[in-house]
């Protein structure tokens, strides 16, 4: 019987353990350039590097703005995008602590016939990304739906320089996103 309880209540911790959330202890917002994708310069959304073939426009549906990424011929990964912090702002991580990156937003599709997607990157001074966390992805014809992507990470990658917001068109279709917001957190 005693073995019996003791199973039990290790079973119990071990479950109230699991199911409990981490501690934050630090939560900052950080500033987006044009995240409600109002300003636009030239045809491009300013602040937002824009991928080749993608047709970029902006809009608004009662108080809420947004912009919409069409390609009517296929692309390959093609991206609207942001660099949004140097790792140098980051606050020192403590020892047990980690980085949780988050990134929430509205997402809507139409015509989708691969997928689109945000992702959230650690990024070098040249080349390609370090570390990167995807939202899952849509396909097909979707309304509204608010979508996130959160990136952990014990430590920044060697040779990381900055922080980058990417919202994905693989194929064809239309994309829309709204709502960025975009949260570095410390967790314990």
């Amino acid at each position: 019987m005693k073995t019996l309880m003791k199973t039990a209540a290790v079973a119990a911790l071990a479950m109230t353990t699991a199911i409990l959330p981490a501690a934050v202890v630090s939560e900052t917002p950080v500033e987006i350039k044009n995240a409600d994708f109002a300003a636009i310069e030239n045809g491009r959304l300013t602040g937002w590097s824009q991928g080749n073939k993608l047709t970029v426009v902006n809009g608004k549906e009662g108080d809420k703005s947004f912009m919409t990424v069409t390609a009517a011929e296929a692309v390959s990964w093609a991206a609207v995008g942001q660099t949004v912090l140097s790792v140098k702002d980051l606050p020192a991580l403590k020892e047990g602590e980690r980085y949780e990156f988050v990134l929430t937003f509205r997402q809507k599709t139409a015509d989708i016939d691969k997928i689109a997607l945000a992702n959230i990157s650690v990024m070098p001074e040249k080349g390609g990304r370090l570390k990167y966390a995807d939202s899952s992805g849509l396909k097909g014809t979707i309304d509204w739906t608010n979508r996130n992507a959160t990136l952990k990470l014990a430590a920044l990658p060697e040779g990381a320089v900055s922080i980058r917001l990417n919202f994905f068109l693989n194929g064809t279709g239309s994309a829309s996103f709204g709502d960025v917001k975009f949260t570095v957190k410390v967790v314990k």
